[in-house]
């Protein structure tokens, strides 16, 4: 294997670690690890808990703990990465057990037989999506559907299409501005909740994570060592009574934005459905506990979380779990869907919102934006309006834009580099 992160064969050196996955890239990053003196003591896997691959014994998470183990690499294809981080997050930080995601990093190169005209073409894929989401929403007696920015926004101009074209019993779309920032500051009124976000992955020092992810000012932040704080989990958590402080202004100025624009949607009289691409709940979660309603939630695909909050919303999804594979370049799809604006961190005291710092690239953004407004006219231009049959239009789109596709790939190749804000980690698209 050729590309392994210096600073990762460092940091484990000395150290009992485990590999969660056993794919082909398993065996490849073994070998490498093998090259560097790296022995690893066992494999992990989601559905065997016993028996042997590449010459290693499978084990499980117990036994983790029991062979001292302090470090497991999650070894998967992107969407299952986040599965299995979420799957074993608790586990891990209750036992003292660090995990290092390969999530948006370059720690390994995986080997793949794709080439950049082989990637997924995600238009058929948005088109199916929306009439699915149509046909589901028909049958249902909804006021509104929200459509979460940023994921939401190309969700949405084709649902309005297919809404003022061919249904005229469809739910009324509200584009509603939310994140996972702003719904992790608004929703950290408990120290559950903050317990919670704290988990979440990020790169960065437990003080920076203060400032981004819980808005506390320097001032408010206290110095992390070794002696004072058992860890950074309990470093961040002596921070309690500032972050509810806090998490009460941004909750009330965030329910001050919906009053202002949608107060129909606080009203228990009125069903609402909310959209998202690919999640396991989050923003669901917190605007359930914000506005203090119900929220069915309609979702490209829902990612699976082992927290009983979330177990308990409903959700429904088009792609399921053995179905995940088409989206092994999910942040093709998301960039393809996603509002080109910056991502918003919070809602100020004036009730209106205040965005990060632009991610994208500018010609990156140029592209996304011609390619959007141009599956939006090639969608109109394709619409049988005499006729409610939607059959072939995703694929008779797709067909018509798929140059134009490719050379959206080609610029992603070359300026695909995005930001996670929320995780503070710089993401390689393709």
């Amino acid at each position: 294997m050729e590309n392994c992160s210096p600073n990762l064969i460092d940091k484990l050196r000395n150290k009992r670690c485990a590999i969660y996955g056993i794919s082909g890239s398993t065996k490849q990053i073994l070998n490498r690890l093998s090259e560097e003196g790296i022995f690893v003591t066992g494999l992990l896997d989601g559905f065997r808990q016993e028996g042997s691959v590449f010459k290693h014994r499978i084990i499980t998470l117990d036994e983790t703990v029991e062979n001292s183990i302090s470090t497991i690499i999650i070894v998967a294809r992107l969407v299952s990465q986040k599965i299995i981080f979420n799957r074993i997050k608790n586990f891990c930080r209750n036992n003292n057990v660090e995990i290092i995601d390969t999530y948006g990093r370059d720690l390994f190169h995986f080997y793949s037989s794709n080439t950049v005209e082989e990637k997924n073409n995600y238009i058929e894929l948005l088109i199916q999506f929306v009439i699915w989401l149509t046909s589901n929403l028909s049958k249902k007696d909804y006021r509104y559907v929200l459509f979460i920015s940023r994921d939401g926004y190309m969700v949405k101009k084709i649902y309005d299409i297919l809404r003022k074209e061919l249904y005229i019993h469809l739910p009324e779309s509200v584009y509603f501005l939310s994140s996972r920032a702003v719904c992790a500051i608004s929703a950290s009124n408990n120290r559950e909740n903050i317990e919670y976000f704290s988990n979440f992955a990020f790169d960065g020092s437990p003080e920076q994570l203060l400032s981004s992810r819980f808005m506390l000012e320097d001032e408010c932040i206290k110095t992390f060592t070794q002696a004072d704080y058992e860890d950074e989990f309990d470093f961040i958590m002596a921070h309690c009574e500032k972050i509810i402080e806090k998490s009460n202004i941004y909750r009330q100025n965030y329910i001050g934005y919906v009053m202002n624009n949608f107060p129909d949607i606080l009203s228990q009289k009125n069903e609402v459905a909310i959209f998202d691409l690919i999640s396991t709940g989050t923003c669901q979660m917190c605007l359930q506990e914000i506005l203090g309603r119900k929220l069915d939630g309609y979702y490209a695909a829902k990612l699976d979380e082992d927290y009983a909050k979330k177990k308990s919303l409903n959700i429904k999804s088009m792609i399921n779990d053995a179905e995940l594979s088409v989206l092994e370049h999910y942040f093709v799809l998301e960039l393809l869907t996603k509002d080109t604006e910056p991502s918003l961190l919070y809602f100020n005291d004036s009730k209106t919102p205040v965005y990060k710092e632009d991610s994208i690239p500018p010609t990156l953004k140029a592209k996304i934006k011609t390619l959007q407004k141009n599956i939006l006219r090639c969608i109109e231009a394709s619409l049988d309006k005499s006729s409610t049959n939607l059959e072939h239009l995703a694929k008779d789109v797709q067909n018509i834009m798929d140059a134009d596709y490719l050379e959206f790939i080609r610029e992603l190749a070359v300026h695909g580099t995005i930001t996670d804000e929320f995780s503070n980690r710089n993401v390689k698209v393709i």
